[in-house]
């Protein structure tokens, strides 16, 4: 069954987090109603058996074209993510946030940027307004970060359709229509996976969070258009924005320049009882659309693709540990047209038969009310049938360091 079938049949998919994760978005932070001015910081140091390639490969998933920041985990420790976060309340109806973050993308070192700087304005009090340099609110996996979800690995999702994260100077208004139900629309740069900076991208969402009986339910809908213009594999072609250690073979740079659209769903349902149980499940769906051409330094070729992804995560919480199961898959699809298309679709690596699948087994516990750790057991069948296994272990803190 095409999964493309899958989101039309099931309304509820998952949020990227869990309910022992310290923040559904970390990259929102509000102040508080007593505060003025709030200051935090937040950190994840995770550590791998086995990375998903070797050192020196390439992680170019078969039949998917990728950029952005999906780089493959490696062996060893690292420091995924560390941010200092601060909000300041101007007015009333006005504030502005900043977060400056550093992470481990490949390169084994920490590489520091301004990742928001936002300004918001509440005209009306079921109405905010943002711009600024911010993440998207359209769907969980926009925002990923090691340090803000509670596996340490991002889905298969992420990294194949948004390039794992979205940070972007853009414009967002969000309206609540009533206390369960949210509604927004964002314009960007379009400084991100599968856009290309400066010709934008466009999405609208809808978030409902309702309580009924014993039960929570967080779900929500969003859609979102991107364009293109000679958008490359930045990963290891861009040697001014790459990520990456140097490889022994630095593939082709094929181009692509076109249109993207993609639509998805997501959802987190639980249900809690007095002792401090939850059983739950999350999951979360996505299909994405691009048609028009590809293109290396002598050849062209007419293309298109379809690229649907889920992340299915049934969840066990008891008071301060959390046992979860995530199941993802890829269905990639790629058509390549005309007299360069078979070389082409070689050096994209886009000729694939099989579609990627991955599961993760995961323990966490929550140590204090600002650290949790966590172990889990990875198979993985991305890149070949047969499947890898690799053990990590994460520590994630955060917490806030002042507030007036």
């Amino acid at each position: 069954m095409r999964f493309v079938t899958l989101l039309a049949l099931l309304p509820l998919s998952v949020n990227a987090a869990s309910t022992l994760d310290p923040s559904t978005h970390q990259h929102d932070h509000s102040v508080e109603a007593d505060s003025n001015i709030s200051i935090g910081a937040m950190a994840s140091v995770s550590v791998f058996s086995k990375g998903a390639v070797e050192s020196d490969q390439l992680w170019r998933i078969p039949g998917a074209l990728m950029g952005g920041h999906a780089t493959p985990v490696g062996k060893g420790a690292r420091v995924d993510h560390a941010a200092l976060w601060g909000q300041y309340k101007i007015s009333p109806k006005w504030d502005i946030q900043a977060k400056l973050a550093a992470h481990d993308e490949g390169t084994g070192e920490l590489s520091p940027e301004l990742q928001h700087l936002q300004f918001n304005f509440k005209p009306h009090h079921k109405v905010l307004m943002s711009v600024g340099r911010m993440s998207s609110e359209s769907t969980p996996s926009l925002s990923h970060h090691q340090g803000s979800v509670a596996f340490n690995e991002a889905t298969l999702m992420a990294d194949t359709l948004f390039g794992r994260h979205v940070h972007d100077a853009g414009v967002r208004i969000n309206t609540q229509l009533n206390q369960y139900l949210d509604i927004g629309i964002e314009a960007w740069n379009g400084d991100f996976f599968p856009a290309s900076k400066g010709e934008g991208a466009q999405d609208i969402y809808v978030k409902i969070n309702k309580d009924w009986q014993d039960w929570n339910i967080k779900t929500g809908a969003w859609a979102m258009q991107s364009q293109a213009v000679s958008r490359g594999d930045d990963r290891y072609n861009n040697s001014g924005h790459s990520h990456t250690t140097a490889t022994s073979t630095t593939p082709v740079d094929v181009l692509f320049t076109g249109d993207t659209k993609l639509n998805g769903v997501w959802g987190d349902i639980g249900r809690s009882n007095a002792k401090g149980l939850t059983v739950g499940m999350q999951y979360e769906a996505a299909v994405s659309k691009s048609t028009g051409s590809l293109a290396d330094s002598t050849r062209k070729a007419g293309y298109s693709n379809q690229y649907s992804s889920y992340a299915i995560t049934p969840y066990l919480d008891y008071k301060k540990i959390q046992v979860s199961y995530r199941t993802e898959r890829l269905d990639l699809n790629n058509t390549v047209m005309g007299g360069g298309a078979n070389i082409i679709a070689t050096e994209a690596n886009l000729k694939n038969s099989r579609s990627p699948k991955r599961d993760t087994v995961q323990a966490s516990w929550r140590l204090t009310p600002s650290l949790s750790t966590s172990v889990a057991y990875t198979r993985d069948k991305t890149l070949t049938e047969k499947a890898e296994s690799r053990m990590s272990v994460g520590l994630q803190w955060h917490d806030v360091l002042y507030k007036h």
